[in-house]
């Protein structure tokens, strides 16, 4: 009978992903690096489940944990260094893939590259399956919905609420994760099709909550998966307003980077440097800090002339709750049978607007009313 497979389940996401599935009733596998911390989740969890050591750079290993029909979740990054045995596992034992990434570079591979080779397989691959990017699909998807064939350009923006300076309290992993973003191109669909891009060169300000709020680009999985859904599309803009004012001075930062990047002799040396500084070690923010923290999440549907046709707000749940919680639900509806198609798909091409809704509701972020969002 298929299984859930949990890899990483020690880390920060991974432990909140297993109090999650176990909450859903769920008993997944759950493998990590190491043995004590697997018995000490167990323990925590209260229930029995079985446990297996498994490291991100043996491939056979992991192989091995899943078989035909398995639904693999994993949250071991950073995904670009990483992440890819996992994919490669998934895909060679036909079983189905979830990833908490949030990695521009990352997403880009699943959808660019083993994309094709899902398709062979039979497998379908669903990265990027947390804060980081399907509120942005399911607010999107609301919005060029209500706004129809008019539509041509849509803007996503990640925000929190229940901080001072529009700042989130982040993990380790994603603090480390956001410094390789700063230096891996992603993709942004623009005029019609996929244009590489850097993450950060263009700002842009949302109404939220009274008030403006600065965001800079970022390369979400929304630029591969939209256009597929809506065709009208010729551009979809995705920004993240973590840094306030900041995203200005970020901004400018960003387009220096770039132009390093781009000259032969020196484009390794911020690789290079990034390097030395220390991975995650599983820290991350409290439960009583999450529970202060909230998620807004801001999708506005244009036409052709920048008219704005619609809009869509959908918060609440901190960003690491809804993570765990959707990567739950994802991979409850897989083993039940009720996700579409293979190869890498959208939130919403996976499951249908209305479940992803439902499914987004059961994690905590709801549809907010329009007296709550300006």
């Amino acid at each position: 009978m298929p299984k859930i497979v949990l890899f990483g389940a020690t880390g920060y996401t991974g432990r909140l992903c297993a109090h999650a599935l176990v909450k859903r009733g769920l008993a997944p596998l759950l493998a990590a690096r190491n043995d004590k911390k697997l018995r000490a989740l167990v323990s925590e969890l209260g229930v029995e489940l079985e446990t297996r050591v498994a490291t991100s750079d043996d491939v056979i290993g992991l192989r091995a944990l899943l078989d035909e029909g398995d639904v693999l979740i994993t949250t071991v990054g950073p995904f670009t260094r990483h992440g890819q045995s996992a994919v490669h596992a998934a895909i060679g034992k036909h079983a189905h893939y979830f990833d908490s990434t949030g990695e521009p570079s990352f997403v880009q591979r699943i959808f660019m590259v083993d994309h094709d080779h899902a398709l062979g397989s039979g497998t379908r691959l669903l990265t990027a399956f947390g804060y980081d990017y399907v509120p942005g699909h399911l607010a999107a998807a609301l919005a060029l919905r209500e706004a129809g064939e008019r539509a041509s350009r849509v803007d996503v923006g990640y925000f929190f609420t229940g901080t001072s300076d529009d700042s989130p309290a982040v993990s380790q992993g994603t603090e480390y994760s956001s410094r390789l973003a700063a230096i891996d191109p992603g993709m942004e669909w623009c005029g019609g099709q996929l244009t590489p891009r850097y993450n950060g060169l263009r700002v842009r300000e949302f109404q939220v909550g009274g008030r403006s709020r600065a965001a800079l680009t970022v390369c979400g999985s929304e630029h591969y998966a939209l256009p597929r859904e809506f065709p009208s599309l010729r551009n979809v803009n995705v920004y993240l307003g973590w840094f306030g004012r900041r995203s200005y001075l970020l901004s400018r930062g960003a387009r220096v980077l770039a132009a390093v990047r781009s000259m032969p002799l020196i484009s390794k040396v911020p690789e290079h440097l990034l390097r030395l500084a220390p991975e995650s070690h599983g820290a991350g923010p409290s439960a009583e800090t999450r529970a202060a923290v909230r998620s807004h999440v801001v999708a506005i549907a244009y036409d052709d002339n920048d008219r704005e046709l619609a809009r869509v707000d959908v918060g609440g749940a901190n960003a690491y709750d809804f993570t765990a919680e959707i990567l739950a639900w994802g991979a409850a509806q897989t083993l039940a049978g009720s996700a579409f198609g293979h190869g890498a798909r959208g939130p919403v091409e996976a499951f249908g607007l209305s479940a992803l809704r439902a499914g987004c509701e059961q994690a905590g972020l709801q549809v907010l009313p329009a007296a709550d969002v300006m």
